[in-house]
């Protein structure tokens, strides 16, 4: 990835998938997004519940 690549992608913030998280869940085991999401984004969320 070049540097304005990875710029252009730091402006756009963060960019979910708008899976549901049962489907993410399901899904993470052979889906490495689904996974990278769940691990990046939502287990904070569940870990503060």
């Amino acid at each position: 990835m070049t540097s304005a690549s990875a710029s252009s992608r730091a402006r756009e913030g963060i960019v979910l998938s708008g899976r549901r998280l049962p489907d993410l869940l399901a899904a993470a085991d052979t889906d490495d997004d689904a996974f990278d999401e769940l691990v990046s984004y939502r287990a904070a969320h569940w870990l503060a519940s």
